[in-house]
């Protein structure tokens, strides 16, 4: 079949024509040669003609596509092409829309073309073309109303909507164009042809509210092939809608637009287009003259809806082609940033996003090929993983893509072979440890490569057997000589990296119990050299490293008890010789080492209970007859023997004129005493006469002392048996006095 609108051949199953976008449910039949023929003509005479498929501003102020709008003018071409028959008239009081052309006009093409092609005769006047239905139908649009009136934006400023019948220059001046236009072409079904065979009405679904379908018409073939009808066209009557009214709008704007179009075209669209600001602006814009394009744009295009529907489709393959060189690497990258940022700087919805989508592809273009840049640059110093990561980083639409995959794959295949010749013939320690910690690394950058995995495995196994035979022979010399410590902390380092390793674990046990052996033995060695704290130490040390050793626990409680048993000892042996206050610093010595030692806290208080203390200190006499006190604060004393005391007091009896009685003593010893010891003797002085000393507790004698006058200072002792009260009476053995006695050194005992 062949294209309507074009007339180009076509395959059978086409919807729409692959050349003009024309639906292909309306075709031309074979022997339509002569209508080909004429829009072929048309064609060439202007290749630019056919702009009827720009966009127009929709009745919700959006603006229709490309594919809506060739829908629409080729929906209105075809419904032209029809014969109404039965046309509804309009209710009373309701406004219809007609268009400008009578339904069977079908297209119009050049006149200059279809006389070229033999369609007309090349005589026949202009005037032949029938004027009559076009004149009446524009009579019919003074009765449209207002509301259903609009005005065609976008490209073309001229056309306007029909208005009320008093404007009546506006609707001269465009019927003007029209006659003028039509002088011009011709319709289709006025070409010289071939009468059709007598077509058959069929009815079409016309969908008001959406505009024509696509099966607004149907064509059919019978079995001769030879016939070619269309379905009529009908029209229901129903109320008015907002669909019907925007169905109206474009059955009178479309075929102005193709009108105009058309004219356009005829009058020498292509050098206008050449020529226009638009071109001009673009043309700045690929000299990378920035500035003068925004200016030539503000100017002449920004205002201008023509100016700036060609500008539009130029910009937009102006941005395409900055891409692409970019690509081509025929344009930096700075001098793209710099062409689009000028794009996104007119500051137009209409290809200022398309201007800053490309931005963000050429940005990550950029940063592809500094990665594939990078790549080669590590690849060839031999640092193949940062290679091959950054080659990693290649985008998909980068044309060195590809390259960029064989390259990361090599730097992995290279990388593998240099691991694996730098961790091969390990023997040591340090060998091992070095080449697993490459093997470690590589596997998490090569995971899925089993050659590495299974090398890795293999040295870790050999490196615990070498690490393990290594740590067994320096342990064992810090055994033998003596360093215990160091061998158990060597064994619990290796045991860290392998808890479950038999060999360290009964090594561990040997060394532990040799350990102790000897710290113990060590005790005893310093407990002999009566380093009691010393050997103590010691095993405190040792129980806090094995707190739960029963033979480092016997070993404490021997080195205390040693300590102990010592002390006591001393201590007895210095409250023997009447030292108490020796003893007693030697069980306090012994307790500061041991704070808590029950054995010692016993000794303490028995030698304190013990303990004497001085009568003139705890209870002094407080009452007597001829007695004299001398304390340690009072400058007076007294002399026995040429040696002078200072603490005690002194007795004497007289029966004389001034002074008579026996000398007496009051003590008040409180029941806390056991015992008593003093010294006493003759002052200096006086006659020698010896004295009786009468001794009473509580008020019973108790002892009778004879204290001689000729001896110097003699030693006493009484059972006090804890009374209460002590009382010393002194008379003369002889004669009616005595001298004066002095006692010293009266000493309590509990």
């Amino acid at each position: 079949m062949f294209c309507h609108k074009c007339g180009r051949e076509l395959s059978d199953d086409v919807l729409r024509c692959p050349f003009c976008n024309a639906d292909t449910s309306a075709y031309l039949k074979d022997d339509d040669s002569s209508l080909r023929e004429i829009l072929r003509l048309s064609e060439e005479l202007n290749e630019d003609s056919d702009i009827a498929t720009q966009s127009l501003d929709n009745d919700d102020g959006t603006e229709n596509t490309e594919e809506e709008q060739i829908t629409e003018t080729e929906d209105t071409v075809a419904d032209e092409k029809k014969e109404p028959e039965n046309v509804v008239e309009p209710k009373e009081d309701e406004e219809k829309t007609v268009n400008i052309f009578q339904e069977n006009d079908g297209f119009y093409v050049p006149k200059k073309a279809a006389i070229k092609a033999g369609m007309i005769p090349q005589n026949e006047p202009e005037e032949t073309q029938e004027l009559t239905e076009f004149e009446g139908t524009v009579e019919l649009t003074e009765n449209i109303n207002a509301e259903q009136q609009e005005t065609v934006s976008g490209e073309f400023e001229e056309i306007e909507t029909i208005d009320a019948p008093d404007e009546q220059e506006e609707e001269q001046e465009y019927i003007d164009e029209t006659e003028e236009f039509i002088s011009n072409y011709v319709p289709v079904n006025e070409v010289y042809e071939e009468e059709p065979e007598p077509e058959e009405e069929m009815n079409a679904d016309v969908d008001y509210a959406d505009g024509f379908v696509d099966n607004g018409y149907s064509v059919e073939n019978d079995d001769s092939n030879d016939d070619e009808y269309y379905g009529e066209y009908e029209e229901e009557e129903f109320p008015e809608t907002p669909a019907k009214k925007k169905f109206k709008k474009k059955f009178i704007v479309i075929p102005l637009i193709v009108i105009i179009v058309a004219a356009a075209g005829l009058f020498g669209l292509s050098e206008f287009v050449i020529n226009s600001s638009a071109s001009k602006a673009i043309e700045a814009f690929t000299e990378q003259k920035y500035d003068t394009a925004a200016k030539i744009y503000n100017e002449n295009v920004k205002n201008s809806p023509i100016q700036m529907w060609l500008f539009e489709g130029k910009m937009n393959e102006y941005i395409d082609s900055v891409v692409q060189d970019h690509r081509d690497k025929v344009l930096t990258y700075d001098d793209v940033k710099k062409a689009l940022n000028s794009v996104i700087a007119l500051d137009d919805d209409r290809f200022s996003q398309k201007a800053k989508d490309a931005l963000e592809t050429v940005a990550a273009l950029e940063v592809s090929r500094a990665a594939f840049s990078a790549g080669q640059k590590y690849f060839n110093s031999g640092d193949y993983i940062a290679a091959a990561k950054e080659f990693d980083k290649v985008i998909e639409s980068d044309p060195d893509y590809s390259k960029a995959v064989a390259s990361r794959d090599r730097s992995y295949e290279k990388y593998k072979e240099d691991i694996m010749s730098r961790t091969s013939g390990c023997e040591t320690v340090e060998e091992y440890t070095a080449a697993i910690e490459l093997l470690n690394e590589a596997v998490k950058n090569m995971p899925n490569d089993t050659e590495l995995k299974s090398r890795l495995d293999r040295y870790k196994k050999d490196l615990e057997e070498a690490i393990i035979s290594q740590a067994v022979d320096s342990i064992n010399e810090l055994v033998n000589s003596g360093s215990y410590q160091e061998a158990l902390a060597l064994i619990d380092e290796t045991l860290e990296k392998y808890p479950e390793n038999e060999k360290l674990l009964e090594l561990k046990t040997t060394c532990t119990e040799s350990y102790i052996s000897s710290s113990i033995e060590n005790a005893r060695q310093l407990l002999a050299s009566e380093e009691y704290m010393e050997a103590i130490g010691l095993i405190n040390s040792m129980l806090d490293q094995f707190p739960d050793n029963e033979a480092l626990t016997a070993a404490k409680d021997e080195c205390i008890n040693t300590y102990v048993n010592v002390a006591v000892s001393s201590a007895d042996e210095f409250v023997n010789a009447g030292n108490y206050e020796t003893a007693l610093e030697v069980i306090n010595k012994a307790l500061s080492d041991l704070p808590g030692n029950q054995t010692l806290l016993n000794k303490k208080q028995e030698i304190e209970t013990n303990m004497p203390v001085s009568l003139m200190e705890e209870c002094p006499p407080y009452d007597g007859t001829n007695l004299k006190t001398f304390t340690n604060s009072s400058t007076s004393s007294f002399k026995i023997d040429g040696k002078t005391y200072r603490e005690g007091f002194t007795l004497y009896s007289s029966n004389g004129w001034f002074a008579s009685g026996n000398g007496i003593a009051n003590m008040n010893i409180g029941g806390s005493y056991s015992r008593l010891t003093f010294n006493a003797g003759k002052v200096d002085g006086g006659k020698s006469v010896n004295g009786i000393l009468k001794v009473y507790i509580d008020g019973e004698l108790v002892d009778t002392l004879r204290i001689s006058g000729d001896g110097g200072i003699q030693s006493y002792e009484i059972s006090l048996n804890y009374g209460s009260s002590l009382k010393f009476e002194l008379s003369p053995e002889s004669g009616s006095s005595t001298p004066t006695y002095g006692f010293t050194n009266l000493t309590l005992y509990k």
